[in-house]
């Protein structure tokens, strides 16, 4: 564990309190991910082998290649505009573009009429975006608002479970906040803020919930998707993100932390992990309505991938190989799609302007159980 004395961050924390009194799990998840010098994201190598933590487009190439067939076929559905903004948020390591951008190269004038941008505050990630896909392939941009007027196809994955989340306890009857604290020993610890918090907005039986229970709310996201939505709305196009949470409101205690391909502490060394908490996907899919969506659309990522011919594409990938290229292939494969690994955990949302029935989502979005 860091001390204050090499922990710049976690004594400003401490001194906010001191001063100003508990602050909200939201406030301490922005500080300790965004903080422009001394946050997560603007220090850490996070993904990747040498990372903290491997995502799904670190996995196998498969993933942003169906992805990349996913992004051909939208266009094609909104009227193969002559441009549009293809777009990710929290592009990482720039991998998943690389990707894409390679697959779409297989209909020519897809790949033409797509200007890729990437939003990214990261000077240290930009850097490695840049070596990934080459710096005259993309524009890098600081957000929705430096997106031009075309049509926008836009992908994210894993984003959405860093944005800042709150969090609510039952406690003695009633629903509190919380809030991050110091102990008398100068540790952070969560507590229970002193006001009640009404639970009209709170999932159904919120009342009938133990001692204890948790329930997470996240307006960051929320925000995120009605901005997003409107953009798509006025300027035609979809979104497909992908991230791991639920299906369906609920109630639970998500609050985690990762450092160097493990489980830690969230509230130690505040801007050396990773934090996130599960994403509410029924409440993003009310917040892309409100914005004029009408179509949101959900699925299990195993499913989503499934559908879009993700083993007909392994099948081509090791045709003609070596069997460990096969094997490697074949453990790909089971890591995005099974249900014990990452095909039920992660979900994807997608949602377009003008309506359409998106490619790889059912009619119906499962049911969690």
């Amino acid at each position: 564990m860091m001390s204050e004395e090499t922990n710049p961050l976690l004594s400003r924390i401490k001194r906010l309190i001191e001063q100003a009194g508990p602050i909200t799990l939201a406030d301490y998840m922005y500080l300790s991910l965004a903080d422009p010098a001394l946050g997560y994201y603007a220090n850490r190598k996070a993904i990747g082998g040498k990372g903290d933590f491997i995502t799904a487009p670190e996995v196998n190439q498969i993933f942003g290649e169906l992805t990349g067939i996913w992004v051909i076929a939208v266009w094609q559905m909104i009227g193969r505009p002559s441009h549009f903004s293809l777009v990710e948020f929290g592009p990482g390591t720039g991998v998943l573009m690389k990707d894409i951008l390679r697959t779409l190269r297989s209909d020519p004038a897809c790949s033409q009429a797509a200007v890729p941008m990437m939003v990214e505050a990261s000077p240290a990630m930009i850097e490695r975006q840049r070596a990934a896909i080459g710096k005259e392939s993309a524009r890098w941009i600081g957000g929705m608002e430096d997106l031009p007027e075309q049509p926008v196809v836009a992908i994210a994955n894993e984003f959405l479970d860093a944005l800042p989340t709150r969090q609510f306890v039952r406690k003695t009857g009633h629903w509190a906040e919380i809030g991050i604290t110091m102990t008398e020993n100068e540790k952070l610890e969560r507590i229970a803020l002193p006001a009640s918090i009404s639970t009209e907005w709170f999932p159904e039986a919120a009342d009938q919930q133990e001692e204890g229970a948790v329930f997470e709310y996240s307006p960051a996201r929320e925000a995120f998707i009605e901005a997003l939505a409107t953009e798509i709305v006025e300027k035609n196009g979809a979104a497909l993100l992908y991230d791991y949470g639920h299906l369906q409101s609920g109630y639970g205690d998500t609050f985690q932390a990762v450092r160097d391909h493990a489980f830690a502490e969230p509230l130690t060394d505040p801007g050396k992990s990773d934090l996130t908490t599960h994403v509410d996907f029924e409440r993003l899919a009310k917040a892309a309505k409100a914005a004029g969506i009408m179509n949101p659309q959900l699925a299990e990522q195993g499913n989503f991938l499934l559908a879009l011919g993700l083993l007909e594409r392994a099948g081509t990938l090791g045709h003609g190989k070596s069997l460990e290229v096969q094997e490697a292939i074949r453990d790909a494969v089971e890591r995005l799609a099974a249900p014990e690994a990452m095909g039920r955990l992660f979900k994807v949302f997608g949602f377009s302007s003008p309506p359409c029935q998106l490619p790889g989502f059912s009619d119906n979005a499962p049911k969690e159980t």
